[in-house]
């Protein structure tokens, strides 16, 4: 088999560059990082500038700035259960297929949710760094039961 046949067929090293303006970015399903475990990540963001390396856009660094994302799971850091929303300057990372890695600097925080029995809402302090691996099981679960046509 001739490899340029197959790397010529499926356009798979195509490296192009997007600006997109208020972008929202599809939900992530089981998000853990540095200070949670998130059933449901979802954000928007009022810029993104994404370098993708393939035409079918499965594999890309981004740059996004104004970032809003809210998440539904538990915050290790506040040892807290519930829905959080934080306000982000600047994130950068990698978007994969199934996996997404996110370095982010925080504005603001707010944590709405159950802490020992109580609710409670708090806010973090501005400036706090995170970092997230992101895992999509919906697409893996997609792909894995997509059926050939």
């Amino acid at each position: 088999m001739d490899f340029s046949t197959i790397t010529a067929s499926k356009n798979y090293w195509k490296p192009h560059w997007k600006n997109e303006w208020f972008v929202k970015d599809s939900p992530s399903f089981f998000v853990l990082s540095n200070k949670r475990i998130a059933l449901l990540d979802w954000s928007l963001s009022a810029y993104k500038g994404t370098l993708y390396f393939d035409e079918s856009e499965y594999h890309s660094l981004y740059v996004r700035t104004g970032d809003v994302s809210t998440f539904v799971g538990y915050n290790e850091e506040k040892h807290m259960k519930g829905v959080f929303l934080y306000l982000n300057i600047l994130s950068v990372g990698y978007e994969g297929r199934y996996i997404g890695i996110d370095l982010s600097v925080v504005g603001v925080g707010f944590n709405c949710g159950w802490e020992k029995e109580k609710f409670r809402l708090k806010i973090d302090p501005p400036g706090s760094v995170g970092f997230e691996i992101m895992i999509d099981f919906g697409r893996i679960l997609k792909d894995l039961f997509r059926r050939e046509r």
